[in-house]
């Protein structure tokens, strides 16, 4: 089984999490790889509501074993609606976007990181305008100033009622960018140094605490103090869920295996299996469909924990709150080449009981 690698969210200086330093992110604009053929705007739509989605975060993960991937990341959008995030198709997409290390958009080595080394590296350098709202490719444009950029009809009149009626004729940037974007980190990855013996360990735990839980409980029931349990105090939580028959093994594995590094936000696993929230809701292999491209199978890439929520700030966002127990990430085996630069992949989410 390939190893896990964890992935944790840290602040840092903005410009570090630039395309020309290929970052792992949250929130923010996204840090396109290929700057020159970006998803078109009705690419990044909602399937169910046909609203502009918004940008989750993007993982920087090169395939050593081919030239062709040197440079390699996958980008996340979601449907910022409650109502959509609650389907399983079309409210998420995912993008891959693949480079060699000969290419013509970056140099073929890494540049100094400085704040302004290389900061040219931008769509807008081969000649793609940026949404002013959301930083996707924006081929609509305020049609009295002709400076500002849009993706959508939609995130033009956003801009004109945040600020940029006001801002049009002196030529300012507007502030609704900052507004409609996710509060922006860096995921920083780390190996999972948790070992499979300590993780068996573990799970021998949690299941002598179960037969100790089934115990008590066959007990109290014995006794006649057990009841609906509705009113018991002391009674371990896990105990009531047994008793309302609602005891899911799956969670328990899960938060006994994420409690062990409880900041994490991201699991990646190439070519591995989700840890799933429950034992509800998951895919069949039939379910997974396959590359729209090359027609190839996909495989398990990473996952998204419901951990990263804690990070997107909605309170300040004036949005619904959407939750999810795990995103999984599904990719081409083939890593293809063929069709647009950006292609799209496969997302399963898996909701929270």
């Amino acid at each position: 089984m390939p190893e896990v690698d964890l992935g944790f969210a840290e602040k840092c200086p903005s410009w570090k999490l630039e395309s020309r330093f290929f970052p792992s992110k949250i929130g923010g604009a996204p840090a396109w790889l290929n700057l020159a053929e970006l998803p078109n705007p009705d690419q990044l739509s909602c399937s169910k509501c046909n609203h502009q989605l918004k940008f989750l975060c993007q993982i920087y993960a090169p395939v050593n074993e081919k030239s062709d991937c040197f440079h390699r990341t996958i980008f996340v959008f979601f449907c910022s609606s409650a109502e959509c995030s609650n389907v399983n198709r079309g409210s998420f997409k995912v993008f891959r976007c693949q480079l060699p290390r000969e290419n013509a958009h970056y140099p073929s080595e890494p540049c100094p990181e400085t704040e302004s080394a290389n900061s040219d590296l931008t769509p807008e350098k081969f000649g793609i305008s940026l949404c002013a709202v959301c930083g996707v490719k924006g081929p609509f444009s305020c049609s009295q100033c002709k400076k500002v950029h849009y993706c959508s009809k939609e995130h033009q009149r956003l801009d004109w009622k945040g600020s940029h009626k006001q801002a049009c004729k002196t030529g300012q940037q507007s502030s609704v960018k900052s507004e409609f974007l996710l509060p922006e980190f860096e995921i920083v990855i780390e190996p999972d140094d948790y070992s499979d013996s300590e993780a068996s360990n573990s799970d021998s735990e949690d299941d002598d605490k179960t037969e100790v839980n089934q115990e008590l409980f066959r007990k109290m029931m014995g006794e006649g103090k057990a009841g609906t349990l509705s009113d018991a105090k002391n009674v371990d939580d896990d105990l009531k869920q047994m008793a309302l028959g609602k005891e899911d093994k799956q969670l328990s594995k899960f938060k006994s295996i994420v409690k062990r590094c409880p900041e994490q936000i991201l699991r990646y696993q190439l070519d591995g299996s989700p840890l799933w929230i429950s034992d509800k809701d998951v895919p069949q292999p039939e379910d997974i469909l396959k590359c729209t491209e090359c027609h190839g199978e996909r495989v398990f890439e990473f996952q998204i924990l419901p951990q990263m929520l804690n990070h997107m700030k909605w309170d300040q966002l004036k949005e619904e709150s959407i939750d999810w127990g795990v995103l999984a990430v599904y990719t081409c085996q083939n890593n293809c080449v063929t069709g647009p630069a950006y292609k799209e992949e496969f997302l399963w989410r898996q909701a929270l009981r």
